[in-house]
C-alpha cells in the first residue's frame, strides 16, 4: 500500500503542475511532457494496484481527489490508453502542420496522408473510450489534464449524446 499512495501523492502533484499551465501553454511541450509523466505515474500505479484488492484500492483512494477521477482500478488502463492517444494525436497533428509549412513534394504528400489518417484514427479511439467513460467521467479526465481546448470537450467528441 505504502507504493499506491506515494503513486497517488505523485499523481497530486503533477495534477497541481498541470493545473498551473495557461491556456497558451495547451498542447506545448511542457504540457506534453507533464501529460507523458502522468502517465507514467498512471502506469506505477497500475503495477501498485495489482498487489491490492479493488476493495483495498478503493479504501485507499477513499478520502482523496482521485476517488471520482480513478475509482475503479480499471480506470487506471482508461486513462492510461486516452493520454497515449491525445499524445499520439498532437504529435501526428504537429508533423501534420510542419509539412503543410515547409516545401511540398510527392513524398510529403504520402507522409501527409498517413499522418493525418493517424491523427484521426487517435482521435477516433479517444471519442470511442470517451463515450464508454460517459460524460461525466471523461469531463473529470478531460479537466485534471488540461484538455480544455474545444476539440476536447464532450460535445466536441461525442455530440450531445
Amino acid at each position: 500500500m505504502p507504493s499506491l499512495q506515494r503513486q497517488l501523492v505523485n499523481l497530486d502533484i503533477l495534477c497541481d503542475d498541470l493545473g498551473l499551465l495557461d491556456a497558451h501553454d495547451y498542447a506545448s511541450a511542457a504540457h506534453r511532457k507533464l501529460l507523458a509523466q502522468y502517465q507514467s505515474i498512471l502506469k506505477q500505479l497500475q503495477i501498485a494496484a495489482l498487489d491490492v484488492t479493488e476493495a483495498q484500492y478503493e479504501a485507499t483512494l477513499r478520502n482523496t481527489e482521485f476517488s471520482r477521477l480513478l475509482g475503479s482500478k480499471r480506470m487506471i488502463g482508461v486513462h492510461i490508453r486516452l493520454i497515449e492517444h491525445v499524445l499520439e494525436h498532437w504529435a501526428a497533428s504537429e508533423k501534420v502542420e510542419q509539412i503543410l509549412a515547409s516545401e511540398f513534394d510527392e513524398k510529403a504528400d504520402r507522409r501527409l496522408n498517413l499522418l493525418q489518417t493517424k491523427a484521426v484514427r487517435a482521435r477516433s479511439l479517444i471519442k470511442a473510450v470517451a463515450s464508454a467513460m460517459g460524460q461525466e467521467d471523461y469531463q473529470r479526465f478531460a479537466a485534471v489534464l488540461g484538455l480544455a481546448h474545444p476539440q476536447w470537450q464532450w460535445r466536441a467528441l461525442v455530440g450531445s449524446n
